[in-house]
């Protein structure tokens, strides 16, 4: 949030004004991968509550500016604290970070294996070790972010879930989302209705790939959970297209 954005990582998403990119299986390696990334773009990683204050702005000081940590110094921020980069540059630099979060572009990893060759070549071998250790990082968190998005989007079917009474209920996700909740429609008429529900849904046009918030996290990550722990339940579940196409026994709409 704010003018200057940072990357973090967290075990509770629960605040709404914050993106988040996601589940990752390891919090540890999704730190220290976030961290090549911020050092890599030179964002900042300060506390919130730091004043932001770009180059623009100086006019509005006296004297120059210190960057209040030492990154900057190692070249690994680019000071927005100090007013030692335009707005527009850093907003550049996060652009740049989110689309490696999104699997838009790989630039980072091209600047890194640059700088594990150059190192190598010049017989800096701590050197290239540390920017192979950059590699391994951003190697895991591309893969980590892929397969999230992946596994999200498998979290599309309908799922029956059986009562204990014969109240079955019909269940429609959608990236693991709930989109819908219904009792299991049995006769001709419920199941019509249905059937335009989840028509209604696919015909749906999907936001595209990017941040969700933090509701749409925690309800995402019940979903997960809830197959994870009940992998019987997935034969009870029929992919939406599937499902409009009579894929579902008993379930095909009158007319298709």
């Amino acid at each position: 949030p704010g003018r200057a954005p940072k990357l973090g990582s967290t075990a509770s998403p629960v605040r709404e004004e914050v993106r988040y990119y996601g589940p990752l299986p390891s919090q540890g390696r999704t730190t220290d991968a976030i961290r090549v990334l911020n050092d890599l773009f030179g964002l900042r990683d300060c506390a919130d509550r730091m004043p932001m204050v770009f180059a623009e702005q100086g006019d509005l000081f006296d004297a120059p500016r210190q960057a209040a940590c030492p990154r900057h110094d190692f070249g690994l921020c680019s000071g927005p604290c100090a007013a030692l980069v335009t707005e527009p540059d850093y907003q550049a630099r996060v652009a740049g970070a989110i689309a490696f979060l999104e699997g838009r572009a790989i630039a980072p990893v091209d600047r890194v294996v640059a700088g594990m060759m150059a190192a190598a070549e010049r017989g800096e071998f701590g050197a290239a070790a540390r920017w192979r250790e950059r590699f391994e990082a951003l190697e895991w968190l591309l893969g980590a972010t892929t397969r999230a998005r992946a596994a999200v989007d498998l979290l599309s079917f309908v799922y029956r879930d059986p009562g204990s009474h014969g109240d079955d209920r019909a269940y429609l996700i959608r990236r693991g989302v709930v989109r819908a909740c219904y009792p299991w429609p049995a006769t001709p008429i419920e199941q019509e209705a249905f059937f335009g529900v989840v028509a209604a849904e696919l015909a749906r046009e999907e936001a595209p790939v990017g941040p969700m918030g933090a509701g749409t996290l925690e309800e995402m990550l019940l979903v997960m959970s809830w197959f994870r722990r009940h992998p019987d339940a997935l034969r009870r579940t029929t992919r939406l297209e599937a499902w409009l196409a009579g894929g579902q026994p008993g379930m095909r709409p009158s007319g298709n």
